[in-house]
């Protein structure tokens, strides 16, 4: 379900969790620290409510304490792990397991395709296809497996090689939702917009609540400049999905292309209320910011950028600086007070961009309240690393030279 539809994973999340919590009730704490499959579900349960967070393998941990006690399940703990790892992005380390479950089993399901997937995510691009192909030959009726096939190649631009195993996959199954909404949309980005939206529509009166297609067909009428058809699709989506915080926001990208600031705004701040990639809250806070610097309303688009860069941040912010820098050089629209308000409300990824800010700003008053406050953020982490790094492995038990060290 999650491969297919995380969103329905991550509704169905919630009944695993009642089920652990019941399960809870009926077993002593000492007891579950050795219930391996508690642990596997508990583990499992975190990895779908997290999994947005990139950064949080506790869930592995718990996975890595089931497998160590239960040796009926050790494959399947095995292939989830691995699984896991891939899904966080630590392809090197799912690799490993998956190499190790092959090697014990080669007939485990999926492991030869999982291993193709891996491969190819980590540019080996050989070994990918080697085992794509290897499961594809083993299992040549698997449109799952033809599909990955497809893919594969159609991310290396083999196109006529895609296409063939694309139409091999629908003659297989004629009526599968997923390969219809791959191969249509591909057609879609090869300009092949009239046969490609037709396996769209086809796939969307098999499925009328496929999200995916809705989305596809919102972003291929978006480029053929139908704005009615793109708005109605997009909406489609939020009606399907309506806790689903990315279809907001690409809801509030297509009001900012039509220069509707207002209704971008709306979408922007539903969007914040929901899970969302730290990418996703990244965009989604600068474009709202943005829109609200474009009507003038200079307080919140401050606070929404300054929200924006508060994110771990992976691309390019210098637009974001600079507009930033507008604001708090300009002494008549905001106060300097409220500016300093907005600024202090923020501590977590910030002071990374200080510097940058700094440099562009030509307002003394407030750049050498940044400075001072840059300089008490500086000492702050360094008193937090001395505690978490240094002082754990002194073997002195007198605080006061640990300290005289660390000024050292």
């Amino acid at each position: 379900m999650f491969d297919e539809n995380f969103y329905a994973a991550e509704q169905q999340s919630q009944q695993l969790k009642e089920l652990i919590v019941k399960y809870q009730k009926n077993i002593s704490p000492y007891q579950l620290k050795y219930d391996s499959i508690y642990l596997l579900a508990n583990g499992f349960q975190q990895f779908i409510e997290n999994w947005r967070n990139e950064s949080d393998l506790e869930c592995i941990q718990l996975m890595k304490e089931s497998l160590a006690l239960d040796d009926n399940y050790k494959q399947d703990i095995n292939f989830i792990i691995g699984w896991i790892y891939a899904q966080k992005d630590y392809y090197d380390e799912a690799l490993k397991y998956f190499l190790n479950l092959e090697k014990e089993n080669p007939n485990y399901p999926g492991i030869l395709n999982s291993i193709g997937v891996t491969y190819s995510r980590l540019k080996q691009k050989d070994k990918a296809e080697e085992y794509y192909l290897k499961s594809h030959n083993k299992f040549p009726l698997n449109t799952l497996y033809i599909n990955n096939l497809a893919q594969f190649y159609s991310q290396n631009k083999n196109i006529d090689e895609c296409k063939e195993f694309f139409l091999k996959s629908l003659k297989i199954n004629p009526n599968k939702v997923l390969t219809l909404y791959f191969y249509g949309y591909f057609l879609c980005k090869q300009k092949e917009f009239e046969q490609g939206i037709q396996y769209l529509l086809k796939g969307l009166e098999i499925n009328p609540q496929s999200s995916d297609i809705c989305n596809a067909l919102a972003n291929v009428n978006k480029e053929l400049s139908d704005i009615e058809k793109s708005e109605f699709y997009y909406k489609k989506c939020i009606e399907l999905e309506p806790m689903n915080g990315q279809f907001y926001e690409a809801l509030g990208m297509f009001y900012i292309d039509e220069g509707q600031f207002d209704q971008a705004i709306d979408y922007f701040k539903k969007a914040l209320t929901m899970k969302l990639f730290r990418v996703n809250y990244h965009s989604t806070s600068s474009n709202l910011a943005f829109c609200l610097y474009e009507l003038e309303r200079w307080e919140e688009s401050l606070d929404y950028y300054i929200q924006s860069l508060d994110c771990p941040v992976i691309f390019d912010t210098t637009l974001d600086i600079e507009s930033i820098c507008f604001i708090l050089d300009s002494i008549q629209i905001i106060p300097l007070n409220r500016k300093i308000e907005i600024i202090n409300s923020y501590n977590n990824s910030f002071l990374t961009r200080l510097d940058l800010i700094i440099e562009n700003l030509e307002n003394n008053q407030i750049k050498y309240f940044l400075k001072q406050k840059q300089g008490f953020y500086r000492q702050f982490l360094s008193t937090q690393a001395y505690f978490k790094f240094v002082q754990p492995n002194l073997i002195y038990m007198n605080e006061i030279s640990h300290w005289d060290l660390f000024i050292d």
